[in-house]
C-alpha cells in the first residue's frame, strides 16, 4: 500500500479516505483472526516510515536506488 507523503495532495475525496480505512482495517481483522507466529515482509521500505518502535530485530537489503527526498 502506498505511504506517499503526497497522498493527501490535491486532498483525496472523504469517500476514497474510508475505503482506503476500510481497507487497512479488513487486513489488519484478517492478521488478527489468523494469528500468525511469524511475519515475514518483502516490500521497498526506508527508515523514514520505519522507525526504531516498529523495527524488526533485522533486515536484509538487496538493492539501494535513489529518486530524490520529499524535502
Amino acid at each position: 500500500m502506498s505511504h506517499s507523503p503526497l497522498l493527501n495532495l490535491p486532498g483525496p475525496s472523504q469517500e476514497l479516505l474510508d475505503d482506503i480505512e476500510g481497507a487497512i482495517a479488513a487486513a489488519r481483522d484478517f492478521v488478527t483472526d489468523f494469528d500468525p507466529d511469524l511475519v515475514v515482509t518483502f516490500s521497498p521500505d526506508h527508515y523514514n516510515g520505519f522507525f526504531y518502535r516498529a523495527m524488526p530485530p533485522f533486515c536484509i537489503g538487496t538493492a539501494a536506488e535513489g529518486v530524490g527526498d520529499y524535502g
